[in-house]
């Protein structure tokens, strides 16, 4: 199926009733925090050529504490309201003509499409519409998007796609094992 993570928490059984809640994101209010320099050269009095394997793990394990420390930080002064549904709503409301885009119902529709455009047909100058009736339209030339709104049943031909042209099995290792 292609499937790179499977997000685990509350929603997770909703997956099962409609597949297309695997796209489902919530309106996170990210905050990219900038954390402190680490110099692992002044933190290790060796040359490079004499620094052993443990020592190198060491280090790394040492500037991963650092890295969480900041992290635990960052999550105490930012983290209080993590989701910002006030500015999910008013971005709705504003661009209500692109809905589709925002909301994960008609991604599974959007990505189908753009794959079977771009990827399969490789027309690299497509541009990709979004609205309703598009969508609609959309939905009937790639019947297998219906699949996403099927609770439960719709897996099976969703997976029968995923796994079809799977080629993992062929694929050469990335680091020659």
């Amino acid at each position: 199926m292609g499937i790179p993570f499977l997000p685990l928490g509350f929603i997770t059984p909703f997956i099962l009733l409609q597949p297309w809640i695997f796209y489902f994101g919530f309106p996170a209010k990210l905050k990219f925090v900038l954390g402190r320099r680490y110099k692992p050269y002044e933190m290790i009095d060796k040359p490079y050529d004499e620094i052993s394997q443990i020592e190198f793990k060491s280090l790394a394990v040492k500037i991963r504490d650092f890295m969480q420390e900041d992290l635990n930080k960052a999550v105490e002064v930012h983290g209080k309201h993590p989701f910002s549904w006030k500015t999910f709503c008013k971005a709705i409301f504003k661009n209500f003509r692109k809905l589709p885009q925002f909301l994960p119902t008609s991604w599974s529709i959007l990505f189908i499409d753009y794959h079977s455009e771009y990827i399969d047909k490789g027309n690299l100058s497509y541009k990709q519409k979004s609205g309703f009736l598009r969508n609609f339209w959309l939905m009937i030339k790639n019947p297998i998007t219906f699949a996403y709104f099927i609770p439960i049943i719709g897996w099976i031909p969703i997976a029968i796609k995923g796994y079809r042209k799977n080629s993992i099995q062929n694929k050469k290792p990335i680091f020659g094992r």
